[in-house]
């Protein structure tokens, strides 16, 4: 398929289903059981993306980031009521690629996420830029925590919707 410019929307019917593609980003219409959000933060070596695909019963997530975007790692995280007795907590399964720690930053994401959407929550992630400081680690560690709270609103608003 040809590169389409980022003010160009194009519609693909494909088996009574509408998508919409408008750049590199995929939509997909209000009869397809599959809602996919996109938010990025931050700028140059410090920039992350966040792509959630809401499956009507869950969210899989990609994290990437920074120089060299990559896997490096899974986390699951399944909402419980507390053990306290009070709200809600998750349970958290991480598969790190060996070496990797981009698992932190989406082991917090996804934990958040499923507390308060109250469904399962997989991220996978790999953030990478050679040589960062701790400043820019920093940086990037805000920018996430920035993305998932800018995911929060927004699925909170369809849900009211």
């Amino acid at each position: 398929m040809k590169n389409l410019s980022n003010n160009t929307v194009k519609r693909i019917i494909k088996r009574d289903i509408t998508f919409e593609r408008w750049g590199s980003l995929l939509l997909f219409d209000s009869r397809s059981c599959l809602k996919l959000y996109q938010w990025q933060e931050g700028v140059g070596r410090c920039q992350v993306w966040l792509t959630l695909i809401d499956t009507g019963s869950g969210l899989q997530g990609l994290l990437t980031g920074g120089e060299k975007p990559h896997v490096g790692g899974v986390v699951l995280a399944t909402p419980r009521p507390s053990l306290r007795g009070e709200g809600w907590s998750s349970d958290v399964y991480m598969t790190p690629v060996p070496g990797h720690k981009d698992v932190e930053v989406a082991r917090t994401m996804a934990e958040i996420l499923a507390q308060e959407i109250l469904s399962p929550v997989s991220i996978t992630s790999g953030i990478h830029s050679d040589h960062l400081n701790s400043e820019e680690l920093d940086e990037i560690m805000r920018n996430c925590r920035n993305l998932t709270q800018a995911a929060l609103r927004s699925l909170k608003s369809v849900t009211k919707a």
